[in-house]
């Protein structure tokens, strides 16, 4: 169906026959005589401006009239005044009768004559609620968290109009922990008033004819009115839209603006947030925070909640706190919070973290972990080391030794002890924080023993990727992992052994990719050969293309094409060919195979060229990328293509420059590094070690 023409309806009404000057003295007789009364509200339809209490309003129109009040819109929106603060000539008027109005009082007279905005009846307590005692006000339970208002919701979308917005609302307040009350004592009173306008168009099929109007867009506008608990009257405005699609899937629409999409409407408007803005307003950062995390579960709405958490800070947190305890959040959701809070989250969770229930702690521990980088003298180092030295609950321990892994060297030790845990996840926590630190070449001993003896296969997997930072050391136990009895562990371990790099693996990397029945293990070690760029791996993988299942040998093929710059397909007579054919073939640090018979001098580059293309062996090159691995003898470099490259350090390299001298304790695995090099036989020597120049710095 294509679009034709767009238009809008607009309701039809009877006309009134009457002379215009009889209906306009009827109008005001009327209006006279319910002033006079002081009984039925009275609309006034005059516009004018007036001063009230030094506030000058401009562009009146009159709304509802009591024994008491008045209300009324304005060019700034719409408030609601006692009419003993208006001046005389407007209280006379509006037939004010102080007598009368005293004998009626402000909150009565409002109450008995349904004004727009019902003064109410106040609670006695105080909204002021934490859930951390740090925090605690003069309300100490989570029941007085809920303010109790009165609700009021006008909807005006045209005659038959589905009233759909209003139970949203309702939804939205009651998933926030507002509590509605049409009587009795209550906190506050709020009005939502809702203006929708159906948007039509014409939709014809296959563009033929006038087509047929359907509506299906609508508009809406609104206002908010929240009077507070201190009696302040608080407005804000929304709108939102739906426009009409272009076309039609299907057949046919809405032939009735009653059906047309309000609701949808309202859900794109800005409503939430301008609400989420009066409620914090009116009750303070801990109602608000309520509403807001209730609103994350709604995917349907558009709703920014960022900037409010940012600003509502940390008593954001500690609901969130407070909602761990009772299982109302979910751990995804509390983390986001916690993230956009920032620093500031780290005194409610530091709280959390001496909490009664371990699911409390353990989660305090796992978000503290989130912005534990930047929290500086609020560190919780001495809480996390003793819940993970004394705390009963395995979990608690595991998240602490988790969050230890962001402070400083104190952790170093309690981390090695936890490797001793009864529970696995103690164990498997620590290890991870011990190599994500990179402290593993202080725990050598006690990491190669887990390797070996831990009963775990879990433990023994995270172990063997740990030890990939040490370097010679934990050589010769990887390879042996390649045999144990859990294909996790000979995983970890051989991909362990092809981030360092390690000729003395190729053999046993060979064995894996000729008998292991694990295909995913053949596969991880082909990538690990590749990584090694041993001459004895480029034959091997040509060998096993012959008898490999066809998924291996296409890993095979793509590895091969990055290690020689060859493109042979899956032919294993055309690379065998090749590779016959070209005994005296090198490996370059990208990998890339090189004749050194075919070498010819380097044509000089420009500075702006990569210098990962300046490969030529025998010749003094550079390599940039990221360090995988650095110790004493040697550094492992990955390219930004993923290259691996394995430098040998002697005692003739040189870190840093002389303007900016180093020492090799001043990189570790992760930084980025420009290494100056050059190739002597099969070895590849470091002759130069420095951060790259800024240009090239991520």
């Amino acid at each position: 169906m294509t679009t034709t023409a767009k238009s809008e309806r607009a309701p039809k009404t009877r006309r009134d026959k009457r002379p215009v000057t009889s209906r306009r003295l009827t109008a005001t007789a009327l209006i006279a005589l319910l002033c006079l009364l002081g009984v039925i509200a009275t609309p006034v339809l005059a516009q004018e401006s007036f001063t009230a209490d030094g506030i000058t309003y401009e562009k009146v129109q009159w709304g509802t009239v009591t024994a008491t009040t008045v209300s009324f819109r304005h060019n700034g929106g719409a408030a609601t005044l006692l009419l003993s603060k208006l001046p005389p000539e407007l209280q006379r008027r509006f037939g004010y009768d102080p007598k009368k109005a005293a004998e009626l009082g402000t909150t009565g007279g409002m109450a008995k004559q349904q004004s727009a905005i019902p003064k109410p009846t106040r609670n006695p307590s105080p909204l002021v609620w934490s859930c951390s005692e740090k925090f605690k006000g003069s309300v100490s339970n989570t029941s007085s968290l809920k303010p109790v208002l009165r609700l009021r919701v006008e909807q005006n979308y045209g005659p038959g109009t589905t009233k759909a917005p209003a139970d949203e609302i309702r939804d939205m307040l009651l998933n926030a922990g507002v509590e509605i009350k049409e009587e009795g004592s209550r906190d506050a009173a709020l009005e939502i008033e809702i203006t929708g306008r159906a948007l039509s168009q014409k939709y014809s099929m296959f563009g033929l004819g006038e087509g047929t109007e359907y509506f299906t867009g609508a508009s809406i506008t609104g206002t908010i009115l929240l009077e507070a608990p201190n009696e302040r009257m608080i407005q804000k405005k929304f709108e939102g839209r739906v426009y009409p699609p272009s076309s039609l899937k299907g057949w046919g629409g809405p032939t009735s603006h009653a059906h047309a999409p309000f609701l949808e409407a309202f859900k794109q408007s800005d409503f939430p947030d301008k609400l989420g803005e009066a409620i914090e307003t009116a009750f303070g950062p801990w109602v608000a925070a309520r509403y807001w995390i209730a609103l994350l579960k709604r995917s349907d709405l558009r709703v920014y909640e960022r900037p409010a958490f940012e600003r509502i800070g940390v008593p954001a947190v500690d609901v969130v706190v407070c909602k761990l305890r009772t299982r109302d959040i979910a751990l995804d959701q509390a983390s986001r919070i916690v993230g956009w809070v920032g620093n500031a989250a780290a005194e409610p969770l530091i709280a959390g973290l001496k909490d009664k229930d371990a699911k409390v702690r353990a989660w305090s521990a796992d978000l503290l972990e989130t912005i534990a980088g930047g929290i500086g003298k609020s560190q919780p180092t001495a809480i996390l080391i003793e819940l993970l030295k004394e705390d009963k609950d395995a979990e608690v321990r595991a998240s602490a030794a988790h969050c230890l892994r962001r402070m400083g060297p104190v952790a170093l030790e309690p981390l090695i002890e936890a490797l001793k845990d009864q529970d696995a996840r103690v164990r498997m926590a620590a290890t991870e924080a011990i190599g994500y630190r990179r402290w593993a070449a202080q725990a050598i001993a006690h990491l190669l023993r887990a390797l070996k003896e831990d009963k775990d296969a879990g433990v023994r997997a995270i172990t063997a990727k740990t030890l990939a930072t040490i370097g010679q050391e934990a050589v010769e136990p990887l390879i042996q992992s390649l045999k144990d009895s859990d294909a996790d562990v000979r995983k970890a371990a051989l991909e362990a052994l092809g981030s360092m790099g390690e000729p003395k693996a190729v053999e046993a990397l060979l064995d894996i990719l000729k008998s292991d029945a694990d295909m995913s293990l053949r596969n991880a070690a082909v990538e690990a050969l590749r990584n090694i760029k041993d001459r004895r791996a480029v034959g091997a993988l040509i060998t096993a293309m012959q008898d490999q299942p066809i998924s291996v040998r296409n890993i095979i093929y793509e590895n091969l094409a990055k290690i020689t710059g060859q493109d042979f397909g899956l032919d294993y007579q055309a690379w065998a060919k090749w590779w016959e054919s070209n005994p005296a073939v090198v490996f370059a640090p990208t990998g890339t195979a090189t004749n050194p018979a075919e070498v010819k001098t380097p044509v000089p580059q420009s500075p702006n060229q990569d210098s990962s293309a300046r490969r030529t062996p025998g010749i003094t090159t550079q390599r940039f990328g990221e360090i995988v691995s650095i110790t004493t003898d040697r550094i492992t470099v990955k390219s930004k293509t993923g290259d691996v490259t394995v430098i040998n350090i002697t005692a003739e390299t040189k870190f840093g420059s002389k303007a900016a001298p180093k020492t090799i304790s001043d990189f570790k695995a992760g930084d980025q590094v420009l290494v100056v090099y050059k190739q002597e036989g099969t070895r590849y020597i470091a002759s130069a070690i420095v951060p790259p120049p800024p240009s090239r710095r991520h």
